[in-house]
């Protein structure tokens, strides 16, 4: 696979350019605490300005800023030169062409491509009202052809890749531009991408700054910044430590200095494999359902192996059939206690047996983001702790306090909505909660998607110290630097089965494994889909 580096060759004049966006000096308080203190950000027009920094550095909050989400204490937004009110209405920032791809990326799986495309702006007839579909469709097609993408307008969404569904959203947010590309703001749009996938995404990127657009990027990514960003502003702890750096002044450990605040410790976690002979803690065999098709796996207590591969392979679904969160045709998990048949588990009973699942999908399957810390976390544990008429409080606060501590859980507030946190910092309390359950098997499905490199280190620490306790553990992710920090071994899939088992000492390694094929001269290329420095 190609590196990132590769998917752009042409950046963006290094002449100053007309401003598509300014904000100056603008600092946002919850509850006395600064969330963003006089923060400065210039995106021109003709280039990606990248915004990086820890999880609850504020970047979320400055987008939510422009947005129209938060409203500032002090400050002030222009766009296009105009100053607008705040916190911006949805008609300013459509009036002055400023649109946003989330990344969630809101959109409707039953409709069309055309109609998420059009939903903010539809064509009708003058008269009586109609929806035109053909001038919809006309509209879609575009705006797609702006973005270079080739997707079938009548298709429907839940039809589409990832990769395809971003560019959807990306040009639904053209759309309403008008015919003059604006700014587009990219909220960790490309955050459960691969590599490869990813580089349609970087050619749309590019064919709206050489239409006159901008762009304005939030991302983990650093070697996705570094390949496809003109500037780079950097945030910590609410304030700008670097404003507008030119990308050729920087590289990964420069941006992780500054993210941090020190340099990036790059120390292998892992103790090694366990010793030969070891009796065996956990069996699994004969696993089959959905695409995977015969897997047998022994793990030792206390080993940590890790699951990877190309996308369809099959290694995303085993963590969900051995669960019994998917419906598995054959196969059984033998754990020191008993003997689970995956043809007729279910998630309550895998629960009961100890095995837990830390999901990728963690807005969905894995934290209630209305609910607080201390609730989310002592979830798992309300039938067995509590009783049918009370349930105590002082287990729960001892719960919450010993995931913040942990995992060190920023800000550490136990009745803090979880949904208020940063995106990291969910992370941290979704691993948290089913560490505290007491797995004997437990699976990690992309535990560090879409987190910084500070909360990758805590999070892979914490891992990595359950191995002195009765579990074995599962790393399914396609972070190769994550596989070969922590893993004991690692097992390639290929057709739903494991093709091969390694022992790495560098991601390069685990990518040359995965794709069959030696690295090329390209450099080395440390992720296979989000990275980190």
């Amino acid at each position: 696979m190609t590196s990132a580096s590769d998917a752009v060759s042409t950046r963006a004049s290094e002449a100053p350019a007309a401003e598509l966006l300014r904000i100056e000096n603008v600092t946002v308080r919850f509850g006395g605490r600064a969330a963003l203190d006089s923060a400065s950000v210039i995106v021109r027009r003709g280039e990606v300005h990248a915004i990086v920094g820890q999880n609850g550095s504020g970047k979320s909050t400055l987008i939510k800023v422009l947005a129209g989400i938060h409203t500032p204490v002090n400050g002030r937004v222009l766009a296009e030169g105009q100053e607008l009110s705040l916190p911006p209405s949805s008609h300013d920032l459509i009036r002055h062409r400023v649109s946003f791809v989330h990344q969630d990326l809101g959109l409707i799986d039953a409709l069309s491509v055309t109609d998420n495309i059009c939903i903010g702006k539809l064509e009708h007839s003058r008269f009586l009202r109609y929806i035109d579909a053909a001038r919809q469709t006309e509209n879609a097609r575009r705006v797609l052809a702006v973005l270079g993408a080739r997707i079938d307008p009548q298709a429907k969404v839940a039809s589409l890749s990832p990769a395809l569904r971003t560019m959807v959203a990306m040009a639904r947010g053209l759309l309403v531009q008008g015919d003059e590309p604006g700014l587009i703001v990219l909220d960790e749009a490309t955050r459960t991408l691969t590599e490869a996938s990813a580089r349609p995404i970087y050619d749309a990127i590019r064919s709206i700054v050489a239409a006159g657009g901008g762009v304005l990027m939030i991302s983990h990514n650093l070697e996705e910044v570094l390949a496809i960003a003109d500037r780079v502003t950097v945030l910590r702890d609410g304030h700008v430590v670097a404003e507008g750096v030119p990308v050729a002044e920087l590289d990964e450990r420069e941006i992780a200095r500054l993210m941090l605040g020190h340099d990036v410790s790059t120390e292998v976690l892992r103790s090694g494999p366990a010793p030969a002979g070891s009796e065996p803690f956990v069996r699994i065999s004969g696993v089959r359902g959905r695409r995977v098709d015969g897997v047998d796996l022994t793990l030792g207590r206390g080993e940590i192996v890790g699951i990877t591969g190309l996308e369809g392979s099959g290694f995303e679904d085993l963590p969900y059939l051995v669960s019994g969160a998917l419906a598995a045709s054959g196969g059984t998990v033998t754990l020191p206690t008993q003997t689970l048949d995956l043809a007729r588990t279910n998630v309550a009973a895998g629960l009961r047996a100890g095995v837990v699942v830390v999901p990728e999908e963690r807005h969905r399957d894995g934290i209630a983001l209305s609910e607080t810390v201390e609730a989310n976390v002592s979830l798992p544990r309300i039938s067995s702790r509590g009783r049918r008429w009370w349930l105590a409080r002082d287990w729960q606060r001892r719960e919450a306090r010993a995931v913040i501590e942990r995992l060190g859980v920023s800000p550490p507030d136990l009745q803090m909505p979880v949904g208020r946190l940063s995106g990291g910092n969910q992370q941290k309390v979704l691993v948290g909660k089913w560490i505290l359950n007491d797995p004997t098997l437990l699976f990690l499905h992309e535990p560090t998607q879409a987190v910084d490199v500070g909360a990758r280190m805590d999070i892979l620490s914490a891992v990595r110290g359950l191995t002195s306790s009765d579990v074995a553990i599962v790393l399914v992710s396609r972070e190769a630097a994550d596989l070969v920090a922590i893993c004991d071994r690692i097992l390639i899939f290929r057709d739903g089965r494991i093709a091969q088992e390694l022992v790495a000492s560098h991601p390069d390694e685990v990518i040359e494994a995965v794709y069959g094929t030696p690295r090329t001269s390209h450099g080395p290329v440390q992720t296979m889909k989000r990275g980190g420095a």
